[in-house]
């Protein structure tokens, strides 16, 4: 009877891994964040991170995050030698990347902004869309300026 059971598990396993025990292939964007001029103090720092969105404008951070509409990186801090590195890993294909951004929390959970966008143009900052229909390494790197006053989407 123990064998039984042990069989039915097993072929439960087997069956509910529908693709076996192979890896899941993921896309990944990474690249350098380089911070020109001075930094502000630890204190206006609480938090910086790398967020991909797939709805731009996002509807709110929350949500997004919630529903799996935003992904982000690990705490990138302390920043060292004015610059860092970031890798966001994404299983979904196909997948579109409508908004990717550095985003500091500079004050409470809630207090949040944009630092950096991933963008060809200068003057308005209009995002770039990623749009990765199977595993992919995307090189996407940041010039971080916090002198510098970008388009915020909330």
């Amino acid at each position: 009877m123990k064998k039984l059971i042990n069989l039915i598990l097993l072929i439960f396993l087997l069956v509910s891994c529908q693709e076996g025990l192979a890896p899941i292939e993921k896309a990944i964007i990474k690249g350098k964040i380089t911070f020109v001029g001075a930094l502000p103090p630890d204190s206006l720092i609480k938090d910086l991170r790398v967020v991909a969105f797939n709805n731009y404008p996002p509807r709110d951070i929350v949500s997004e995050v919630l529903t799996g509409n935003a992904i982000f990186t690990e705490s990138l801090l302390p920043i060292k030698n004015q610059e860092c590195n970031y890798f966001i890993e994404i299983d979904k294909f196909p997948s579109t990347i409508a908004y990717l951004v550095v985003a500091r929390q500079y004050g409470t959970l809630f207090e949040w902004d944009v630092v950096g966008i991933y963008s060809n143009d200068t003057v308005n900052y209009v995002p770039e869309k990623i749009v990765l229909s199977k595993p992919a390494t995307i090189n996407i790197d940041f010039v971080v300026d916090f002198n510098r006053k970008l388009p915020q989407p909330f």
